[in-house]
């Protein structure tokens, strides 16, 4: 009965103990990997050593352990180590392979090269031999005698085509690009099912537009030998425009439109105008998307055709085109599912842009009507409230807000951040104060993180609560003059504002928010583009602040007011200033930019 009890204890204990013993060889593999990547490689190796006295098997440790001696020269306790491994495991063809390495790394070149040669006689039908040795042979600068081990294997194989991206790899290192390009076509011919994988690969050769003429030259041979490759045409186009030859991509698209039968008529040039459009050549992508419209009437999908084209129309500035072609959509086209986005985007261009406040108004309205509890319906409601504050509604906004954040269920969180931020600004529109600083509860003013860091309007939120934080109670007529400078900032009313702000600084000099107010005051000169006078408000105040914290922002203003009005000595004299007072200020690097663009300018 006693040995009974005695093993149910061991059975007990001894998961926990292996448990444990792992956690600790975890532990310390990962603090040797830590020494190894902060460069204290002694310390590394001392501790890979010690494990693999305790795990003599364990491949990773192996493997590391090697590595590091064969990083610091210690070529006879790598090539131990690896004799070592080889009398347990005399079947992997690894081992020799690394010995090998360890040969040529002695000057043994002759012993290295025969070594290599007999494990590829001895495992002539493992491809990853090929690979593996080839990559030894790389590493060693010995281009042709890797080239030579892939011939090889293409050979014993028989596979002509075998290692066409490794091959091409190395072309490619050569700078022979026209060789790299025939291996992945080669390949291509004989795997046509791996069209975008050897299409990628020849778009990361083509960096110039020599490379690309290289690489054009062998796609049209391959298409000659193998028109039923008609794709590849599309792939001149892409590759004629990473390569800047912008017409000329046009033109290859199509070309390819006029030969493929396989897909719709189009749908190449739609490809082609989207990678215009993402590769930031937004011209291109108009006249690619122009194309279809004007090409191919049946293609099905005009709406989406529009729908891009108005997204490139307003990359281009161009805001009452695309607002538009979003109309187009919204209004015209009632069997199009991107009517909603389009609502959407036509209400933005209008709010943010063509400041046309009732057209965004009735485009917000019209899509929460139509599309009432989408995310589009939502999104809408949060450019009403916008709106409706710019109209000098802040009642209106705090109703769409709250409508927002009760009827919503599972709100994406930058969504509901933006709803709290745009009801908190409402609340202290309207000289609430406490309703905004419950509002903000949400912001730990501690966490500059934020809950979600991605949310546009997290800073602005932030920002507000330590507002509302320091000035709520002790101050709040101050905060409520800032408020309403700033509400009538938001409705394009900053001259009026800067008069009522002005007045209100002239009446109460020693206000407790006078930093606040201030630097409000210096953002409504620069909305209305006065620098003149902004450099000279900065300067006055400037002595009256040296010691606040708000004395940085003082003089990277003046310094950009100073700039803006071609007053480059100055501007350069206010950044030295900066960098010699407050050598930890956030506008530093901004400093020594412009100066080190000052240095530079002839």
């Amino acid at each position: 009965m006693k040995h009974l009890v005695i093993f149910i204890c061991l059975l007990a204990i001894l998961p926990a103990a292996a448990e444990a013993q792992g956690q600790d060889f975890r532990r310390e593999m990962q603090t040797a990997y830590e020494l190894e990547r902060q460069g204290r490689t002694a310390a590394a190796r001392d501790l890979f050593e010690k494990l693999h006295r305790e795990h003599p098997h364990d491949y990773t440790v192996f493997t590391r352990l090697r590595d590091i001696y064969l990083k610091t020269g210690s070529w006879e306790q790598a090539l131990r180590l690896v004799e070592e491994r080889e009398k347990d495991y005399p079947a992997d063809p690894v081992l020799p392979i690394s010995r090998g390495q360890i040969y040529y790394r002695q000057d043994k070149k002759e012993e290295a090269l025969a070594l290599w040669q007999h494990v590829i006689d001895t495992n002539s039908l493992n491809q990853s031999v090929y690979i593996l040795i080839a990559n030894n042979l790389l590493q060693e600068r010995l281009v042709d005698e890797a080239l030579e081990v892939y011939r090889q294997g293409r050979e014993r194989l028989g596979k002509p085509h075998l290692f066409a991206f490794y091959v091409a790899n190395i072309h490619a290192s050569l700078m022979e690009y026209g060789k790299a390009a025939a291996e992945l076509l080669a390949h291509l011919v004989e795997n046509p099912g791996q069209h975008q994988i050897v299409e990628s690969q020849l778009l990361r050769l083509a960096r110039t537009e020599t490379d690309a003429r290289e690489i054009e030259r062998e796609i049209r041979r391959v298409i000659s030998e193998h028109p039923e490759l008609v794709s590849l045409y599309l792939t001149i186009s892409f590759i004629r425009l990473q390569s800047g030859q912008d017409s000329e991509a046009l033109k290859a698209a199509a070309a390819f439109e006029s030969r493929e039968h396989g897909q719709e008529k189009g749908a190449g040039m739609l490809q082609l105008a989207r990678r215009a459009f993402n590769s930031g050549r937004a011209e291109t992508a108009l006249k690619a998307f122009g194309s279809i419209l004007d090409d191919f009437p049946r293609f099905s999908r005009k709406d989406v055709v529009r729908y891009e084209m108005a997204a490139c129309q307003a990359a281009l500035d161009r805001y009452e085109d695309a607002a538009a072609l979003y109309d187009g959509i919204s209004d015209g086209d009632p069997e199009s599912p991107l009517r909603a986005q389009a609502l959407l985007k036509s209400a933005g261009i209008y709010s943010d842009r063509l400041l046309d406040l009732q057209k965004a108004r009735d485009r917000c309205l019209q899509l929460r009507a139509r599309f009432p509890g989408t995310n589009n319906a939502i999104q809408a409601g949060l450019i009403l409230a916008g709106v409706y504050l710019a109209e000098g509604l802040p009642d209106a906004a705090d109703s769409v807000c709250a409508d927002i954040l009760s009827s919503a269920a599972g709100l994406p969180e930058p969504i509901r951040i933006h709803a709290l931020v745009l009801r908190a600004e409402s609340l202290l529109y309207l000289h609430d104060i406490g309703g905004s600083s419950e509002i903000l509860s949400f912001i730990d003013s501690t966490d500059v993180s934020g809950p979600d860091p991605g949310a546009p309007a997290f800073n602005d939120g932030l920002q507000l609560k330590l507002l509302v934080d320091e000035y709520g109670t002790t101050a709040p007529g101050d905060l409520h003059i800032w408020a309403d400078a700033d509400f009538l900032q938001r409705q394009h009313r900053s001259a009026e504002a800067l008069t009522r702000l002005d007045s209100y600084l002239a009446a109460h000099p020693d206000t407790p928010a006078a930093a606040e107010l201030i630097l409000k005051k210096a953002d409504l000169l620069l909305t209305l583009h006065r620098h003149r006078d902004l450099l000279e408000f900065m300067e006055t105040i400037y002595d009256r602040f040296a010691h606040h914290p708000i004395a940085d922002r003082i003089l990277v203003t003046a310094a950009r007011a100073a700039a803006a009005l071609g007053k480059d000595r100055r501007a350069a004299q206010l950044y030295e200033t900066l960098l010699l007072d407050y050598p930890g200020s956030r506008f530093n690097d901004e400093a020594r930019q412009q100066l080190r663009t000052q240095e530079e300018a002839p």
